[in-house]
């Protein structure tokens, strides 16, 4: 069966997905017409775009409505992307973002530091903007900290920006920050000794701090870049100027997996292969790998297990992005729930997991609210979420109205009104699960239905894209922006709010988010409009 390019999920911003035949993860129901690129290949259907979260450097695109101050604390629409198929942002303390259109046209806004937005510059925009030195239509972009990757749908792959640690992967002729290019250009893999550069049969790209990541159609994984704590998988600590081959092997067998996805997190990433397994590399000090142990240095890949009967078949895997540095650094990890990284895992039977640190609840592995500081529940092992138990009480219910309507069995009649977060645990009511990301101190599902659910925190600019955010002193009283202390341990709905806490508009009601993608502090997703709105209308007018 041929490989074919999919953007589905998103853990960057871009998704890094080939997939076997004709069918993804995430593109269940609806009916919705698609696009095919120039090799007629599918690719997923368009829709509007949202972003939401930090505003504070143009990342969202749209100056239509913000709250509170420059920011978005509701999914809110970006003027003209109306016709997205591909959406991902860029990281650091102040974002960027990145849209394909239907079209294969490339559009970028915000933080252009490095010259990552592609406009042969360094300023930053407000609004979005059209790349114009390009060979062709795109099929999905990606970015790091100071650069920009894209693939076209002619199979190319294109990097720009500033060149640390050899992140562009190519030689760089035109001058730009730090001895980058401003210029995009096509990055080449030399596929066997002395043979001549290949620089077509790229079909997905990710990007994270100082390094990136491409996949051919064949399904060979390429890496190159930056190189701290092993985060290549190449069995050292070198940085690579050049695409470098990671080889992904069960046990001694000498056959080679092919692979499907790849995840990049600021220090440590991921890839599934066309058979569902899960590897996992670089930094895990606190039990991110999944691997049953903190490991400062994982240099090769390693293959996670799932438990349960047997291995699970993996679809999606959020690598935590936006964390090239955190609170307590990189060094030897001496106690639980502190910040750092955490990793989020869909199954194909909808199945949630999760590994890494318990910071504010970003394992779904508690109950009552706390920020969890030096408490001994960071999961080593892959957490199954709704199924083991969590690790506190959970006697308190939150403060989103609605919570008690939870049940550890899905419905399958809307509640009335709709639930506003999943409460009490196990939090399984809303699976299946589809898609996943994973942020600094934030984490985001799709289910099957298209509704985006979100935990963690919602620090102080909305990034969560919640009512909590706005719902500080709790109901029955005048809202108040929670900037400090939005620690959600169960997961919020994304883009619904009430009118009295959220004035700009309807935001993901009515909508099906079809992909998610996330920056540090904001995020972004494409959403169509549902066929059924029975669960909306039921949603209270005060």
């Amino acid at each position: 069966m041929a490989c074919i390019l999919s953007s589905s999920g998103g853990s960057s911003g871009g998704d890094s997905r080939v997939t076997v035949g004709n069918s993804s993860p995430g593109n269940s129901g609806s009916g919705e017409s698609k696009t095919v690129d120039g090799n007629n290949n599918p690719r997923r259907p368009a829709g509007k775009l949202f972003t939401w979260g930090r505003g504070s450097h143009g990342q969202l695109g749209q100056d239509a409505y913000r709250h509170p101050r420059e920011n978005s604390a509701l999914p809110h629409p970006v003027p003209g992307m109306v016709s997205v198929v591909q959406v991902a942002c860029g990281g650091g303390q102040q974002g960027c973002t990145g849209a394909v259109d239907a079209s294969g046209v490339l559009w970028t806004w915000g933080n252009n530091y490095g010259g990552r937005l592609g406009l042969l510059d360094t300023n930053h925009r407000a609004s979005p903007e059209r790349v114009v030195r390009l060979p062709g239509p795109v099929a999905a972009v990606a970015f790091g900290t100071s650069h920009g990757a894209c693939v076209t749908v002619s199979g190319a792959c294109l990097t720009w920006g500033a060149d640390r640690r050899g992140c562009l992967g190519r030689a760089v002729v035109d001058g730009a920050a730090e001895g980058g290019a401003l210029v995009p250009g096509p990055v080449t893999r030399q596929e066997s000794d002395g043979a001549v550069g290949a620089a077509a049969g790229w079909a997905a790209v990710d990007a994270e701090h100082e390094y990136t990541a491409g996949i051919t159609y064949t399904g060979a994984l390429w890496i190159w870049g930056a190189n701290e704590h092993g985060k290549l998988g190449l069995g050292d600590m070198r940085d690579r100027a050049t695409p470098a081959r990671i080889r992904l092997r069960i046990g001694d067998k000498e056959d080679e997996e092919r692979v499907a996805l790849v995840r990049l997190g600021s220090i440590y990433a991921a890839a599934v292969t066309t058979s569902g397994r899960l590897y996992m590399w670089g930094w895990g000090g606190h039990g991110n790998l999944g691997v049953g142990r903190r490991v400062k240095s994982q240099r090769t890949p390693q293959h996670v297990f799932l438990g349960g009967l047997g291995d699970r078949f993996v679809v999606d895997v959020g690598c935590t992005r936006g964390q090239p540095a955190f609170k307590g650094g990189v060094g030897a990890v001496k106690s639980g729930g502190t910040e750092g990284p955490h990793t989020v895992i869909v199954t194909a039977d909808g199945e949630l997991f999760t590994c890494g640190t318990c910071h504010k609840g970003l394992g779904l592995n508690l109950g009552n609210k706390t920020g969890a500081f030096g408490k001994p529940w960071d999961e080593l092992s892959p957490y199954h979420v709704g199924v083991d138990p969590v690790r506190n009480s959970h006697d308190k219910r939150p403060m989103a109205p609605y919570g008690a309507a939870g049940s550890s069995v899905a419905q399958t009649v809307a509640p009335s009104p709709p639930r506003l977060c999943v409460w009490p645990p196990p939090y399984d009511v809303v699976k299946p699960f589809v898609q996943c990301v994973s942020a600094h101190i934030h984490s985001a599902v799709v289910d099957a239905e298209g509704r985006a659910w979100a935990w963690g925190c919602g620090s102080n600019d909305g990034r969560a894209g919640v009512e909590r955010f706005l719902n500080m002193a709790g109901e029955g009283k005048p809202p108040k922006v929670d900037g400090l202390k939005c620690y959600m341990m169960n997961p919020h709905r994304v883009g619904v709010a009430r009118p009295k806490y959220w004035g700009g508009g309807p935001s993901l009601m009515g909508m099906r988010v079809i992909q998610l993608a996330t920056g540090r502090n904001h995020m972004a997703c494409i959403a169509i409009p549902r066929t059924s709105m029975a669960e909306e209308m039921t949603m209270p007018k005060n």
